[in-house]
């Protein structure tokens, strides 16, 4: 079955290459309207994914990523129709070079074919997945969880409804509907006719495919987000930071998860800080030293610092200095996203040279690590390695970079 989709999409994808980059915008605007036109439809395809996952036992934290409100309808329509309106990078030129004995050398974008996504039950995936594909006009296979079969395979029937509309084979958005684990690392394996995969998942998840995968993949894993509030910190600053970095989005990979306080900063203000977070009912899971400071904080262990919450909850650390600081983000990065609050430029700048992350930022919340909010238009994940790609992947990071020679006869001497 996965080798019969792979093949399909792959058949499919030679033309949908072809199709003009003006036309596939207007099939990208239109998928917008569908999906508005089509809401009730797919709430109520979401309804029955909540209330079997809910008697399969699928915990809160899971839950809420999984439920669909208008709000979120209007999210996955505006998130196609912000795709629609990007450059269209296909056939655009990168370099061009013309020698003395006539031959020229262009290297030019095109699509890479076939692009699958793997990706836990969280529906609008498929609406940022399938816009960026269509607009880089490379086909996509969405491999997503049991829990959000139904949502999945409405809102991915009227993707495809929409291809058709326009005259192009609908089968260059597939969607697997054996979401076993065992159904995902056959697609991990199908070099011959899958160009690349994204995973979107859990550690669990990204070790099994890692180990089996002859595909070529981009992990967009867990953030393990760190902010270090230096010793010559803007206290108000720093709380709005850390805040920002936390409370609005918990749940979200770019999320703060431990914060590092320089001693002589903490001893001025760690207790209004932590109140700011209490305040906003965030758990906090603290160092020895942060405990014995303030009484609502519960000790850390390994795991705490190891890994992402998923959850309204984060760790602290009083640290020494910056070096302590550094060494503690280095040992427990994924990477992702790591912040440094200080007013201090020389020592900003030691943060950017030491610290081993995607992204790097100074007085900034963490949760700017954004397709979007770095001007990308949208993205198809955040990529947690370093090659090819890391942090938000948008649309060139789905191009194949292409020679053209073009001669009169010239050879090699």
């Amino acid at each position: 079955m996965v080798g019969d989709i792979t093949y399909i999409a792959k058949k499919s994808s030679r033309d949908l290459a072809l199709v003009e980059g003006e036309t596939r915008s207007r099939v990208i605007l239109k998928m917008a309207e569908n999906i508005l036109a089509n809401k009730e439809q797919i709430l109520l395809a979401n309804k029955q994914d909540i209330e079997i996952a809910k008697k399969n036992g699928l915990d809160e934290s899971r839950l809420s990523i999984l439920t669909l409100n208008e709000k979120s309808i209007d999210a996955m329509e505006e998130s196609l129709k912000r795709m629609s309106r990007l450059i269209d990078p296909v056939g655009e030129r990168i370099s061009y070079l013309a020698k003395k004995d006539g031959l020229i050398i262009e290297k030019k974008y095109v699509p890479l074919g076939v692009v699958s996504v793997v990706y836990e039950a969280r529906p609008d995936v498929v609406t940022d997945s399938v816009g960026i594909c269509i607009r880089t006009g490379n086909s996509v296979i969405l491999a997503g969880s049991r829990h959000s079969t139904n949502t999945d395979k409405c809102t991915s029937e009227i993707l495809r409804d929409t291809l058709s509309e326009f005259g192009i084979c609908p089968d260059n958005i597939q969607y697997l509907s054996d979401c076993s684990h065992e159904s995902k690392i056959e697609l991990a394996r199908q070099d011959r006719f899958v160009d690349l995969m994204v995973i979107r998942a859990g550690v669990e998840a990204v070790d099994k495919l890692r180990e089996y995968a002859i595909v070529p993949i981009i992990v967009a894993g867990e953030g393990n987000c760190h902010i270090y509030i230096d010793e010559d910190a803007s206290f108000d600053m720093a709380c709005d930071i850390v805040v920002n970095s936390k409370v609005p989005r918990p749940k979200a990979c770019n999320a703060a998860e431990t914060i590092l306080i320089h001693k002589d900063w903490g001893v001025q203000h760690f207790t209004e800080l932590i109140n700011k977070l209490l305040e906003n009912n965030i758990e906090i899971f603290g160092c020895e030293k942060s405990t014995q400071l303030h009484s609502s904080i519960k000790s850390a262990n390994e795991f705490h610092f190891q890994h992402e919450f998923f959850a309204p909850a984060l760790a602290v650390k009083i640290v020494e200095d910056i070096d302590e600081a550094i060494n503690h983000i280095n040992q427990y990065r994924t990477p992702h996203t790591e912040t440094i609050i200080s007013n201090n430029l020389e020592k900003v700048s030691y943060f950017k040279n030491y610290v081993e992350a995607n992204v790097i930022c100074h007085n900034a919340s963490t949760r700017l690590t954004d397709g979007i909010e770095f001007g990308l238009g949208g993205e198809i994940g955040i990529s947690t390695q370093k090659f090819h790609v890391g942090g938000p992947i948008g649309i060139y990071h789905l191009m194949h970079q292409k020679y053209f020679l073009s001669g009169n006869g010239n050879l090699r001497y």
